[in-house]
This record gives structure tokens, C-alpha cells and sequence, in this order.
């Protein structure tokens, strides 16, 4: 089976240098460094990145208790891991507090090998769904911080079925579009700024191209456009042709800005 173990971290949330490992027993590894049941391109960390995934990662916290879980898990192979904060006391980022309960991991072995990050997604809310783990643990850019020792294991079980057919509406290419029409959408009733509305009308000095560029995209950006929908009107626009900083440009804005940028 496949694990992506980092390199050196232990703790935080790394982007990059992430080692491939093919392991027979991936519980022996998950209690040295961060980690993910995703493989990433390049070992670099990101949803876009992903190329496959052996294994089905649930999070448990406050919702099962381990005894639970074990009886919905019966006939599986699985091991489960408590997390640093398995019983103990929490604080939220509102101040409220959270009573010392199990907060464990279960990771269970897929029966087949995922290649495709919309199966993979798609699998993941089905077992968040079945087992009634945490439901937000499921994007294909996940990380673990390592646990502090295996509790159980289990390894007389079954895999978990792969479920190769899914809805339309669970695929990335629809929730591009779909998300690129509502941000446009929204865009299009914002009160542009006056610098804005010049640029997106074509009033443009040549020595401002880049400028106002980057400021349009950086605006548009942070009120929900993609970089879909903003490039293409930008390649609308007669004072922006032949302009050979688009792509640098907007790359900069989405990098600053945090939007997605393909």
C-alpha cells in the first residue's frame, strides 16, 4: 500500500517534499511524521496534485466513541490511532470549550487502487456518511499529524468497496462550472471601483497595463471570480492584446489572493 510520509516534519501542515512510500504495514509509519493516504505528483501537496490513494482516512472527533466506531467497524480491516487530543480537555477558536472525549482516526484499506480524485472524494463522503465520522475530512489535499501510538488493529477484516460510478454534480469539471457561473454572477453586481470599471472597459495607457492588471484581478479575486471567468474577459478587452504579462500577472494575483490558478 501507498503512504505519502514527510520528509522531515513532525508537526504543521507542509506543502512540498512528500515521500512516496509503498509499505505492506502503513500503521507502523503514521506515528513518526505528518502524512497522507494520497500520493501527490511531485510529493507536493495539493488537491490538483493528486494521483492515487490506497487508503480511506476517517476522523473522529466528538461524534463516536471508540467503542462505537469498533462495532460499526466489525468485519473490517482497519486500525484506529487516538490524536494528541483524545481525551482531553479543548478550547475553540471562539474561547468555548470542549469536554475531554475519544478523538481517534480509523484508516481502512480501499479494496482496489484510486486514480481518480473525484472517486476518491466521492468515496471518502461515502464512508464519512456510513461510519459517521467527521464529514469534512475528505478533499484529496489532506494531511494527519502523526498519532502517539496504535490502539487497535485489525487485520482479519475486508477492504472497503470502491464505488466507481458517481453523480454528475460530485465531478470537478462540474463544480468549476458551476462555480465559476455564480462568481461571475456575483461579480457582475459588485460596485467596481472607478480603476476597475477603466480597465475592464478597455481605458487603459500603455504603461499601465500590468498595474491595473494585477489590481482588477486582485479585486475580482477576492470577491469569488475564478481565474477562469476573469481571464476570459480579460482576453476580451482590445487595449490588452498582444500584452505578454497576462498569464504572470494574473498568476500573481491569484498567488496573493489565494484563488485557485490553473
Amino acid at each position: 500500500m501507498l503512504i505519502s510520509l514527510h520528509k522531515h516534519v513532525r508537526s504543521g501542515y507542509p506543502n512540498a517534499d512528500f515521500q512516496r512510500l509503498d509499505v505492506d504495514n502503513p500503521h507502523d509509519f503514521v506515528t513518526q511524521q505528518v502524512w497522507s493516504a494520497v500520493i501527490w505528483c511531485g510529493g507536493t501537496r495539493g488537491a490538483v496534485y493528486f494521483r492515487c490513494a490506497d487508503l480511506c482516512v476517517l476522523d473522529f472527533d466528538d461524534t463516536l466513541t471508540k467503542a462505537e466506531a469498533s462495532e460499526r467497524l466489525k468485519g473490517f480491516a482497519y486500525f484506529l490511532a487516538p490524536t494528541k487530543s483524545d481525551g482531553v480537555e479543548k478550547t475553540d477558536k471562539k474561547g468555548n470549550r470542549k469536554p475531554a472525549t475519544d478523538r481517534f482516526r480509523v484508516v481502512i484499506p480501499f479494496k482496489q487502487r484510486i486514480w481518480d480524485r473525484d472517486i476518491f472524494e466521492y468515496n471518502m463522503k461515502l464512508a464519512t456518511r456510513r461510519f459517521n465520522s467527521d464529514p469534512l475530512p475528505y478533499d484529496a489535499g489532506r494531511v494527519w499529524q502523526p498519532s502517539t501510538r496504535i490502539e487497535r488493529l485489525e487485520t482479519n477484516g475486508v477492504a472497503l468497496d470502491v464505488n466507481l460510478t458517481i453523480p454528475v454534480e460530485e465531478t470537478q469539471a462540474h463544480k468549476l462550472q458551476q462555480y465559476a457561473a455564480n462568481s461571475q454572477a456575483r461579480g457582475k453586481a459588485l460596485a467596481w471601483p472607478e480603476d476597475v470599471k477603466r480597465f475592464m472597459r478597455g481605458k487603459i495607457p500603455p504603461n499601465e497595463r500590468n498595474e491595473m492588471l494585477y489590481r482588477a484581478a486582485c479585486f475580482f479575486f477576492e470577491n469569488n471570480w475564478t481565474v477562469e471567468a476573469f481571464r476570459e474577459e480579460v482576453y476580451k478587452i482590445p487595449a490588452m492584446d498582444g500584452h505578454d504579462k497576462i498569464e504572470s500577472t494574473i498568476r500573481s494575483a491569484a498567488k496573493k489572493t489565494g484563488a485557485m490558478y490553473f
